[in-house]
């Protein structure tokens, strides 16, 4: 595994994995297990979407698959909790990326974690305006 180059910027913190993820950065992020198998799930700032990297050796990550996202909209806060992933879904901003008048979906989004499986839209919550 090969670690970015530069120098560190931390303290008192080992680095022990990285991954790249498909050059996404990730913007927030939340743990989940099944079964036995521990899933990183990270919501991306520039990307509608979520990665999912098996994090069970955290010393050799493995990218799993991206869930791509609804188009011209942000997908950037993620929560998983009691079997349930929330993320939010807002429109992407005119200067920012977002399209005028392109399609977009906003509210709340809520799917069940499956890891290395699909993971299928469970429901949402539309914004009203």
């Amino acid at each position: 595994m090969t670690f970015p180059t530069g120098a560190p910027r931390s303290r008192n913190v080992e680095a022990i994995g990285y991954l790249p993820l498909q050059h996404k950065p990730a913007f927030k992020m939340a743990l989940h297990k099944v079964g036995e198998r521990w899933y990183w799930y990270c919501a991306h700032l520039w990307e509608s979407g979520w990665s999912v990297v098996e994090v069970t050796d955290p010393k050799k990550p493995r990218f799993v698959r991206f869930i791509e996202g609804p188009a011209n909209t942000w997908t950037l806060q993620i929560q998983i909790a009691d079997g349930k992933m929330i993320t939010s879904m807002e429109r992407i901003p005119d200067g920012w990326g977002g399209k005028a008048g392109g399609a977009e979906r906003a509210g709340l989004h809520y799917m069940e974690p499956g890891g290395s499986r699909e993971s299928a839209p469970a429901g949402a919550l539309p914004h009203r305006r």
